[in-house]
C-alpha cells in the first residue's frame, strides 16, 4: 500500500484523500493451501504495510473467508479453487458446507479457524484508518456473511473481546 505514497498526500497540496485496499486470501491456489496459522500470520503481517501509508487507508474489504467456497465468487459456472472445482485449480479440502451453508453447520474447527482468522485481520487493519467487511448478508455462503457471523460468535462482539488475543505480536 505505500506504493501510493507521494501521491495525492498532504505534501503535494491535495488534502482528504483516503485509499480503500481489499484484502482477501483465498484467490490463488497458493492462498487457499494456507494453513490457519498462515492465514492469521499473513493477516497481521498487513498492519505493518497499512502503517507505511501516509494517507488515510481503509481496507475496505475482507472477509472471514480461508476458502473460495461462494456461490459466484469465481464467476458464474466457474467452481472454487479449494475444491479443485475452478479451471487449473487442485483439490485442498472439500467445500460442504461453505458454498451453501450455515455458521452453525460449520465445523467446530472451522468455527476457530475463521473467529481466529478475523480476530487477527481486526487487529492489524484498525493499524491505521480502519476497515469494511465484506459484505453484511451474502446470498449463502457461511464464511463471507458478518450478520451469520456476528449470531454465531464468530464476530466479536463487543470488537474487543477477542478469544485469541496476542496472535498478531
Amino acid at each position: 500500500d505505500s506504493y501510493w505514497n507521494g501521491f495525492m498526500n498532504a505534501q503535494s497540496g491535495v488534502n482528504n484523500v483516503m485509499l480503500d485496499t481489499h484484502i482477501y486470501q483465498v484467490f490463488s491456489d497458493a492462498q487457499v493451501a494456507m494453513t490457519p496459522a498462515q492465514h492469521v500470520s499473513t493477516a497481521c503481517g498487513q498492519a505493518g504495510s497499512l502503517q507505511g501509508t501516509d494517507k488515510w487507508t481503509i481496507v475496505g474489504e475482507w472477509s472471514g473467508a480461508q476458502t473460495d467456497c461462494a456461490q459466484w465468487l469465481n464467476g458464474k459456472g466457474l467452481g472454487a479453487r479449494y475444491d479443485g472445482s475452478y479451471p487449473g485449480s487442485s483439490y485442498v479440502g472439500s467445500c460442504d458446507g461453505k458454498y451453501q451453508g450455515t455458521v452453525d453447520g460449520l465445523s467446530s474447527a472451522d468455527k476457530q479457524n475463521i473467529r481466529s482468522l478475523i480476530e487477527a485481520q481486526l487487529d492489524s487493519y484498525a493499524a491505521h484508518t480502519g476497515w469494511i467487511f465484506w459484505t453484511w448478508k451474502a446470498e449463502s455462503a457461511p464464511e463471507w456473511n458478518m450478520q451469520a457471523l456476528i449470531a454465531g460468535g464468530l464476530f466479536p462482539q463487543p470488537l474487543t473481546d477477542r478469544q485469541y488475543p496476542g496472535q498478531c505480536g
